[in-house]
């Protein structure tokens, strides 16, 4: 686990989102890809993000119910 424990997914959605944003008004084509690679980066720590936060509300449950 990294920092994807530390930030809800919404944190890393907005990430993605103003990464595609600035790539949406960048004429470089270079920097445009990275900064679709940064947004997909960002896409998929949202993801890990999601998984980890419903493990640990997951474990929450299962603890208080014993």
């Amino acid at each position: 686990m990294g920092i994807e424990r530390s930030f809800p997914p919404e944190h890393f959605r907005k990430r993605a989102e103003e990464m595609r944003a600035k790539a949406d008004n960048c004429e470089d084509k270079g920097a445009r890809a990275g900064l679709l690679r940064a947004a997909a980066s960002y896409d998929q720590m949202a993801k890990n993000s999601e998984l980890i936060h419903k493990a640990i509300r997951d474990k929450k449950r299962l603890d208080a119910a014993e």
